[in-house]
């Protein structure tokens, strides 16, 4: 297989701007010296190269591709003393040539010793690719190695893997049972999503397994907890283990269904949601992570609505409008009338959160006050999205397209690109 080219800096991982790594204005990409298009022989190549390399690795690779094409002409010999580079003595000399590897097109299973020996020398680097790459049984089991020593996932190893998918979790799943290895496991597990969903069933046997070792169950779940909410409704089974004697078994199972969304949960996660911001708080962060996390139950919060009226009459604007979001995200019909009296708050963030959630909730008795609204109002944003939602309304389907649940998963203070499901949408 072939991974896709996502970074140009060693330790970068997904969401770097590639055009903004690849711009012209960088002054530590590695340069190209003139000439290298042309040398003649591999040894004159090197040399031209020998005088541009830095003394000391900085974790650039920008400008590899073309280094990489004007080496390959030589064939297995340069991919050779690259390798030998790649794992000598000079770090500057080895990040250049892992970084020329990284780009190389020829690979097969005779160059994972050398590609092992390079990352034993630069955990996380470059080299990672070609292994992932080559992707045999020695490959990835150089990958997980690397993997086993490090702090987190955000390297070249961690995508590696994570590229790789389903072929490899089993080797993959024993880092699980450590303590160092667990949290960039996890975060592999993670990025790969719906390619590890095939081992769930295992996972949950393997969980609820009383022969096996209780760190080798509580792997399985972890596991379960990196896939997220993509296993939602799946993990029913796992409910008996919120009761296991065992703690750490215990505590780990109350992590996993939790991630997952589990319903059972939801009672408790709800009791301990309650306004309670005084009123000059601007962001009430704690109802803002709480009541975010019920919003991504999706559905299943239904059964919750009439308890999250009482953000309602919080004397925290922030706070009201949080419910007021929440109520509408989960479908909560029965408080379409109490969200439109809000249409009529001093505060415009509730206006705002207000003239959505009626939207969302499809409720035509707000139609004349989403009007006045839209026709009126002082800040062009919740104009139009108080015409939006009187549209939605009007419209066959009548109402407008709520934010899904997995709009209120992710970090857990922060949104990422996108929208804002709390606040006004960018």
């Amino acid at each position: 297989m072939t991974l896709a080219a996502t970074t140009v800096q060693k330790g970068a991982r997904l969401g770097i701007c590639v055009a903004v790594l690849l711009a012209p204005s960088l002054s530590f990409a590695i340069p190209v010296p003139p000439g290298l298009d042309h040398c003649p022989t591999l040894g004159e190549c090197l040399r031209l190269l020998d005088s541009v390399v830095p003394a000391m690795d900085n974790g650039e690779g920008s400008n590899s591709e073309i280094l990489a094409r004007d080496l390959e002409r030589f064939g297995e010999p340069a991919k050779q003393e690259l390798l030998k580079r790649a794992s000598g003595q000079q770090p500057g000399w080895r990040n250049v040539a892992g970084a020329i590897l990284w780009s190389w097109d020829s690979w097969s299973p005779a160059d994972v010793p050398a590609l092992r020996d390079a990352l034993r020398k630069d955990p996380g680097g470059w080299v990672a690719k070609p292994l992932g790459e080559i992707g045999t049984p020695d490959a990835i089991k150089a990958l997980v190695e690397d993997l086993s020593i490090a702090s987190d996932s955000e390297n070249q190893t961690g995508l590696a893997l994570s590229y790789l998918g389903a072929q490899a979790i089993p080797f993959l799943f024993p880092l699980l049972e450590t303590e160092r290895g667990s949290y960039p496991a996890a975060a592999v597990l993670k990025e790969m999503g719906a390619a590890a969903l095939t081992f769930l069933p295992q996972w949950k046997t393997l969980a609820m397994d009383e022969r096996k070792p209780i760190q080798e169950r509580i792997a399985a779940l972890k596991a379960i907890e990196a896939l997220g909410p993509l296993a939602r409704g799946e993990c029913e089974q796992l409910h008996p283990l919120l009761g296991n004697p065992n703690q750490n078994l215990k505590y780990q199972t109350k992590r996993t269904l939790q991630a997952v969304r589990d319903p059972i949960l939801l009672g408790e996660t709800v009791s301990q949601c309650q306004p309670k911001a005084d009123l000059f708080d601007f962001l009430a962060i704690d109802s803002l992570v709480c009541l975010r996390d019920i919003a991504s139950y999706g559905n299943d919060a239904l059964a919750v609505g009439p308890r999250l009226t009482s953000f309602l009459a919080s004397q925290n604007g922030a706070e009201r409008s949080y419910g007021i979001t929440v109520l509408g995200a989960i479908g909560y019909k029965e408080a379409g009338a109490p969200i439109r009296s809000e249409l009529r708050d001093s505060d415009w963030r509730v206006v705002y959160s207000a003239a959505r959630s009626l939207g969302w909730l499809g409720t035509k008795e707000a139609l004349p006050d989403l009007d006045r609204i839209s026709s009126s109002y002082w800040l062009p944003e919740i104009r139009e999205m108080a015409g939006k939602s009187a549209s939605g309304i009007r419209s066959p389907v009548g109402h407008t397209e709520p934010f899904s649940a997995a709009k209120f998963t992710g970090p857990r203070y922060g949104w990422g690109p996108g929208e804002e499901p709390m606040g006004i949408d960018r």
